[in-house]
């Protein structure tokens, strides 16, 4: 594949972009996208390709999406020849994981045992999510709360419970509503305990005086079971009758005895004692924190005996929520137990075998610094660990200059406790075993690299780069590269060579734009060489000789101080010319050329350029961005200055910025009805003003468009 064209229609928000990306001189483009534009869009919709789904417009799904990669010759792209390399993706699938089974054969067969119960499972989640109310984690949660591995092993060991014919003692409850961190302190507090066993200690007292039910026997779920059962039965349709104890007239139907037992059950509650005893608790449980349990557990007293053991209490919710799905869990362990043995057996032989694998985690832990190596054990079981099989981690935690120590967890409390740039290694990790499986194929393969250096520290950040580099070094690979940092953007053209095919994407009205990345390579340079015949670049030039000044000589210079007033509105730039600056530049650049604009107004021509610049539809000319931001700064303090002057001369003493300025000015027009426009002058142009040949992002990321409009509104002011 020497190009490929892309053309994109009302794809993830992506109204328009047609793009030919050519990999004749290079095997890699680097796109930087401020946030917003196209990056994430891009590559979802590539996703979407590779996975044989249609693309679409979620925010408009009733227009027609279309998606089109065609090489030189006008040919598609195989799906199979792409692959979106996303540092957000936390797991791997079973397609991913099938191929740590070397040899094809037992490959085979476990994908078909893996593919069984991963549907099952997918099931099983799905209806605990709905039952749960919980969004995610949902996995993670359940076998923290068992102390299990997995959830196969949660619902193995628990089935006979399952399976019982007890009714679940929690029905209709979010999961966060009855445990969460702060319910399961509560229930820990030590006074709060002895108020819950005084009740479960009275409430036991009470069972054994009932007529109906009995301490550690028949209690008011064995009754809703038997009513239940008898319902399912048609029991009482048959004209049977149930004589129950203490009664002397037969029971004759299902609603009559649900009423008996709900008159036991209440009474029993709704003892003067045993409220006292609810009311002492249902004190300690005012905290706003606690007021959905509170509010739960008023209706539902019946769950106050399973509240002494906070462990036990949360395996109950669990359970409850088991039996509501008992069909589901029950297929599940069963056919876990059916594959379990083979699976242990393809496992074992696999694990006799030098897998990619261990290559990938070589070279992971020699580039990557993070506080954890990647280890493989456990080969023999693949399905215990869901995102990631048979892996374990080894978290080191350095002590002093020389000791160390490391302890052994799974990936689910790993995750836990990462920073975000440590998250986003580890999913690299995964990305790269996908990627070393495309490079045994020998399949040419485009690769869509999206945001890999986004939360990353700079030492890991240059993994990245080296990695990518390897990466495009390969025979059959091309890259499209992703990102909205510009620092990684520029490492990565020029670490990689892609000077000639790096690009800046904006939105040109209703289209996406990727244009060549030449306004960025050297503009200081541009500007300080040509500002003798460009004015506007002589107007640019002046927070850039600013900083240099800062460094060198620092803030109490003279020079410092002229630049300073060419930046706010003040008298002195009332009278400033060129001349002030352009000898200054001169000096400092060496040289003697005289512009002929030597002895204009440095503040009408700010204006008569930024007017000029409002023209203009370029995203990528910084230039005009900075004029038109030194512009709109200047107006919106001249307003604000002509009202605060003459009376309020002394307090504009040593004002400095235009955030002190703004400060000042409300205290005094806090109404003003041009408040929300300087508000927005604020926000959209201090950062821009003041940067440096480094770090100019924000310029890139503001769109000119909206830097236009502000400046012709803070023009009426």
């Amino acid at each position: 594949m020497k190009t490929l064209r892309t053309k994109l229609e009302n794809c993830y928000g992506i109204k328009s972009l047609s793009h030919t990306f050519s990999f004749t001189k290079s095997k890699g483009a680097v796109v930087y996208a401020p946030n917003g534009t196209m990056k994430t869009s891009f590559a979802k919709t590539f996703n979407d390709y590779s996975k044989g789904k249609q693309p679409s417009d979620e925010y408009f799904p009733e227009r027609k999406s279309t998606f089109q990669a065609v090489d030189e010759d006008g040919k598609p792209l195989n799906r199979e020849q792409i692959y979106v390399f996303n540092s957000l993706d936390s797991h791997l699938s079973s397609d991913r994981i099938s191929t740590l089974l070397v040899n094809k054969d037992l490959k085979t067969r476990y994908d078909e045992l893996i593919k069984i119960l991963a549907k099952n499972k997918a099931d099983v989640l799905k209806s605990l999510k709905a039952l749960s109310h919980m969004s995610k984690n949902i996995e993670e949660e359940i076998c923290d709360a068992f102390k299990e591995n997995s959830i196969f092993d949660c619902l193995l060991n628990n089935l006979q419970k399952i399976e019982d014919e007890t009714a679940p003692i929690i029905e209709n409850a979010a999961y966060k509503t009855i445990y969460n961190p702060k319910v399961a302190e509560f229930l820990q507090n030590k006074e709060n305990a002895k108020n819950i066993n005084d009740y479960i200690k009275k409430y036991e007292e009470l069972l054994e005086q009932s007529t109906f039910f009995k301490k550690g026997g028949f209690n008011h779920t064995n009754a809703a079971d038997i009513s239940k059962q008898l319902g399912a039965n048609k029991y009482f349709e048959a004209n049977h009758k149930l004589l129950l104890n203490g009664e002397n007239e037969p029971i004759n139907s299902k609603k009559k005895l649900d009423e008996l037992f709900k008159q036991e059950l209440t009474r029993i509650i709704n003892d003067n004692t045993l409220q006292k005893k609810f009311e002492s608790l249902d004190k300690s449980i005012q905290n706003i924190d606690l007021k959905n349990f509170r509010e739960y557990l008023e209706s539902h007293q019946e769950i106050m005996p399973f509240l002494s053991d906070t462990s036990t209490y949360r395996q109950m919710i669990w359970i409850s929520y088991f039996k509501q799905i008992k069909g589901e869990a029950t297929l599940l362990v069963k056919t876990y137990q059916s594959v379990r043995d083979e699976i242990a057996e393809i496992s074992e032989e696999a694990k006799k075998q030098e897998t990619q694998w261990e290559g990938v985690i070589r070279k992971f832990n020699r580039r990557f610094i993070v506080p954890y190596e990647i280890l493989i054990e456990n080969k023999e079981d693949v399905i215990l660990n869901d995102n990631l099989p048979n892996l374990r981690f080894l978290y080191m935690d350095r002590e002093g200059e020389s000791e160390e120590k490391s302890e052994k967890m799974d990936r689910g409390s790993l995750i836990r406790n990462l920073s975000t740039g440590e998250q986003k290694a580890l999913f690299i990790l995964e990305n790269m075993y996908e990627i070393e499986n495309l490079k045994a194929s020998g399949l040419e393969s485009l690769l869509i690299i999206d945001d890999l250096a986004d939360s990353f520290d700079y030492k890991n950040k240059y993994a990245i780069v080296q990695y990518i580099s390897d990466i495009i070094m390969e025979a059959n690979f091309k890259a499209i590269i992703l990102t909205h940092n510009y620092d990684f953007f520029r490492t990565i053209t020029n670490r990689l060579q892609l000077e000639k095919n790096s690009y800046l994407a904006f939105k040109d009205r209703r289209a996406i734009v990727l244009d060549k990345n030449k306004s960025f390579t050297n503009f200081f340079e541009d500007w300080k060489e040509n500002y003798q015949e460009d004015i506007s670049k002589a107007i640019a030039l002046i927070p850039l000789v600013r900083n240099l000044i800062e460094y060198t000589k620092g803030i109490s210079d003279n020079d410092y101080l002229l630049l300073t007033n060419a930046l706010h509105y003040s008298k002195e730039i009332e009278t400033l010319t060129f001349r002030r600056l352009v000898e200054l530049y001169n000096k400092l650049f060496n040289k003697e050329e005289i512009p002929e604009y030597l002895d204009r107004s440095v503040l009408q021509e700010i204006q008569k350029v930024a007017k000029g610049c409002c023209s203009q539809v370029d995203e990528v000319c910084i230039k005009s961005k900075l004029v038109l931001s030194i512009a709109i700064r200047i107006n919106a303090e001249k307003y604000m200055t002509g009202l605060l002057l003459p009376e309020y001369q002394e307090e504009l003493t040593n004002l400095f910025t235009i955030g002190q300025l703004y400060g000042k000015f409300i205290q005094h027009f806090s109404e003003d009805f041009n408040r929300p426009l300087l508000e927005e002058v604020l926000l959209m142009t201090p950062a821009n003003i003041h940067f440096n040949s480094f770090m100019f992002e924000p310029l890139i990321d503001m769109s000119i468009l909206s830097l236009q409009d502000l400046y012709k509104r803070s023009r009426e002011l």
